[in-house]
Parts: structure tokens; sequence; C-alpha cells
């Protein structure tokens, strides 16, 4: 998720940019051993890409950036939005990710947020 650290209150979100995603895969029951090498799977997104869109009377944005994605939280108004892994993965492998968070001015890296672990079917 691209807003905002763990316990922060939703109306105290920012968009954590610029960033890059990683990933690397850990041992699990069908690959024990891996390299554990840390692979980057998205381009550093510097800033979103959206447009206005309107239908009737009701009004919003779009999202047409291609490395990210949006999750929206049934009945709050609100979503989540993600950076894509544009990287192939190994079916039944186990991944942990981890967001780089650079400044804005220098590009120099400023933050690593674990991301959590996941297993593609």
């Amino acid at each position: 998720m691209l807003y905002g650290q763990p316990g922060e209150e939703p109306g105290k979100l920012e968009l954590s940019l610029p960033a890059v995603l990683y990933r690397e895969q850990v041992p699990n029951a069908l690959f024990p051993d891996v390299s554990g090498d840390i692979m980057q799977v998205s381009p550093m997104i510097t800033g979103t890409r959206d447009a206005s869109v309107a239908h009737g009377n009701l009004t919003g944005r779009r999202l047409l950036d291609p490395y990210l994605a949006v999750r929206w939280k049934a009945g709050t108004g609100t979503a989540d939005i993600f950076l894509v892994d544009t990287q192939p993965a190994i079916s039944g492998a186990s991944y942990r990710y981890h967001l780089l968070r650079f400044d804005a001015r220098s590009l120099e890296p400023v933050q690593t947020i674990p991301c959590g672990e996941v297993t593609i079917p």
C-alpha cells in the first residue's frame, strides 16, 4: 500500500512517493532452498497519472498509471493504492515484498517499508 504508515490516522495519510517495489523469494514447502536475491519488480514511481471523469452529475478521478492498482474498501468510499509487481513469478513460490521510498529532491533512499509475504497460487 502506498499511503501512510501502520497506526496512522486515515485523515493524516500522505502518498509515499517516489518509491520502488522489491521482492525476494522466501523458502516454503515447495521451494525450501532459495537464493535470497532481492529483485526490483516495479519502475521508480515519482507521481501518478490520472484524469477527471464524469458520469451524470458525479465527478471523480480515473487512475491511468499501469504500474498502480486500486482496491476499493466496501462501504467506506476509500481505497488502497498498490504498486504492481511487473515481473514473472513462479507458481507455488512465496515472496516477501519491500517498498523502498526515496527523497523527492535527491532521490536518495530514505525508508524501507516491509510489505508482507504472498504465495503465488
